[in-house]
């Protein structure tokens, strides 16, 4: 009963700010056009359909959030978009595949989804970027990926951020110079995750 009374005194308050709004912009219009009736009301009624349309858009936020979530998906599918109840949701290119950017140890690295990788695979190049000591690496660990097995050198990262899903110290691996064009998206990211599921040309990741 008492959220019921306070979503009651909520609603009154803002029927009288909205009619005091409304008197304050009526007096506006009629004190800069007195004598001029006609240009008064049609700013008022200008004024008065900006404040219906404000109030629909308001009232019809879930049918356009989803909306322009599409709209950014379709634009920049590497992006992560946030579902309603909180995943982060990859959408698929035009090849078919899942790719992402994410923040990895402060620097934006592009990795495309590969649940054939065992570890998360960084190009060397990227590893590089990245601020990671390549010259200490040894190449020495096979790892199974979408191309086949290859040898790499394990790393931990500091972090791995993917819209809304920020999982710290990930288990990684370097390839060697040139043995890989771009960077993976492995198990040791994707089984450190609530569930992760693909839906048509969707890919929902839940922490």
């Amino acid at each position: 009963m008492n959220k019921r009374r306070a979503f009651q005194s909520d609603a009154i308050a803002r029927v009288v700010y909205a009619l005091a709004l409304l008197v304050l912009v009526s007096g506006s219009i009629s004190a800069r056009f007195r004598g001029q009736y006609g240009q008064a009301v049609k700013y008022l009624a200008i004024w008065v359909l900006i404040g219906v349309s404000l109030v629909l858009l308001y009232s019809m936020r879930d049918t356009f959030f989803p909306l322009a979530q599409r709209l950014q998906a379709e634009l920049f599918p590497s992006y992560a978009v946030r579902g309603l109840s909180g995943e982060s949701i990859l959408h698929a290119g035009l090849n078919g595949h899942f790719s992402t950017v994410a923040l990895t140890n402060g620097e934006r690295v592009r990795f495309m989804v590969d649940t054939g990788a065992s570890r998360v695979v960084l190009s060397y190049e990227d590893a590089k970027r990245i601020g990671l000591n390549t010259a200490s690496l040894r190449f020495a660990h096979p790892v199974n990926t979408a191309n086949g097995t290859a040898l790499v050198a394990p790393v931990q990262l500091d972090y791995i951020q993917i819209g809304e899903i920020h999982l710290p110290d990930v288990a990684a691996s370097v390839a060697q110079p040139g043995k890989l064009s771009g960077s993976l998206l492995g198990m040791s990211f994707l089984n450190r995750l609530r569930s992760f599921e693909f839906r048509g040309d969707q890919l929902v990741l839940r922490k």
